[in-house]
């Protein structure tokens, strides 16, 4: 599968953004909702100085999309930092796609 393929690349090539990642996704889902408003106020930013904003607006758009699940409405002290990123990622494909239906 290509998640795996992607997964690998990084993993071999960028072992140490590999790492961050497998720490940091996990305990940023209950916090997605608080970062929501800081993409936007730099996407702002960044269009007042003419530079593209669109990458700061996709971002509230991950966050927001996180916000929505059941690891987005869990508080820091529910969440489990431990949980692999595979299932992180599955369980945010899963919910995002049943609440699109």
């Amino acid at each position: 599968m290509l998640d795996e393929e992607l997964w690998n690349e990084v993993s071999t090539s960028q072992p140490a953004l590999a790492s961050i990642l497998t720490r940091s996704i996990a305990s940023m889902t209950p916090k997605a909702h608080r970062w929501i408003g800081e993409m936007e106020e730099i996407a702002e930013t960044f269009k007042e100085l003419g530079l593209s904003e669109h990458i700061f607006h996709g971002a509230a758009d991950v966050y927001r999309l996180v916000e929505q699940t059941s690891l987005g409405k869990e508080t820091s002290q529910e969440c489990n930092r431990d949980r692999p990123l595979k299932d992180i990622i599955a369980t945010l494909f899963q919910e995002d796609i049943s609440n699109n239906l």
